[in-house]
């Protein structure tokens, strides 16, 4: 069963792109978090591609800022325990 995020779609003031957000938020399973990543970037890439041709939504751009933050952060540290995973296992090798 797939896990029930916090918050609903209609909870969320820019869900075509917060959702995605979420599933990235709410993933413990580091073999699934590369491919939501990827999907919320994805997400959000698009938003700011309509968002180029439009004035304004200033709120919307710094939640956006917000999100690709916390991608950040997660990605950098999704690689490092993807790193220390494989060291671990090569030493144990020797």
């Amino acid at each position: 069963m797939a896990a029930t995020p916090y918050l609903s779609p209609s909870d969320m003031k820019y869900p075509e792109w917060q959702q995605p957000l979420l599933e990235v938020l709410v993933e413990f399973d580091p073999v699934k978090l590369p491919e939501k990543i990827a999907r919320a970037e994805a997400a959000i890439k698009a938003r700011l591609l309509q968002l180029a041709r439009m004035i304004g939504h200033q709120e919307e751009l710094q939640a956006i800022e917000d999100g690709l933050s916390s991608l950040r952060i997660l990605t950098i540290h999704s690689s490092r325990a993807g790193s220390e995973k494989s060291a671990d296992l090569s030493t144990g090798l020797r």
